[in-house]
């Protein structure tokens, strides 16, 4: 809580309708630090707001009609959303060595990455462990709209 340091308040209080609540958000300059309360918060309502998303659409859809519906319904819930962000991918020196393009990217602290397919296997998570790991993001959920039951997974680096 340093100098150079703000705190926004996200959600209910800041014209948000949802359920989501207050959430602290600490911004110096382009580095985002979540308290992790707050990621704890943020998290179970994106998985929460997914899991309605699945009931009313099933599955059977495209992944992008998942991706808008869910980045939709977290904005009217409060909370910041960017889709399809270029997300530099570095090599251990700092060299750019490609881009990843981000599904959803939750208040610049959550990356979730969005399947529509028969299930989840090691290569789905091998793919979202690389991009938190090349990003610099530590948590990240995966999500599967593509079967009868909805699967989510967390991970955190």
């Amino acid at each position: 809580r340093g100098a150079g340091m703000r705190f926004l308040k996200i959600g209910k209080e800041n014209g948000g309708k949802g359920r989501c609540g207050r959430l602290r958000v600490c911004e110096r300059i382009t580095t985002w630090r979540i308290f992790m309360d707050d990621i704890r918060q943020i998290t179970n309502c994106v998985r929460q707001t997914a899991y309605e998303t699945h009931v009313y659409f099933k599955h059977g859809f495209l992944e992008k009609v998942y991706e808008n519906a869910l980045a939709n319904r977290l904005r009217k819930q409060g909370l910041t959303v960017q889709q399809q962000i270029t997300l530099p991918v570095r090599d251990e020196d700092g060299t750019l060595v490609g881009n990843y393009i981000g599904d959803l990217i939750v208040n610049h602290a959550l990356l979730i990455e969005l399947k529509a397919c028969r299930g989840l296997d090691d290569t789905h998570t091998a793919q979202v462990l690389a991009y938190l790991k090349s990003t610099g993001i530590r948590h990240a959920l995966l999500m599967n709209f593509g079967t009868s039951v909805f699967q989510v997974k967390k991970y955190i680096l």
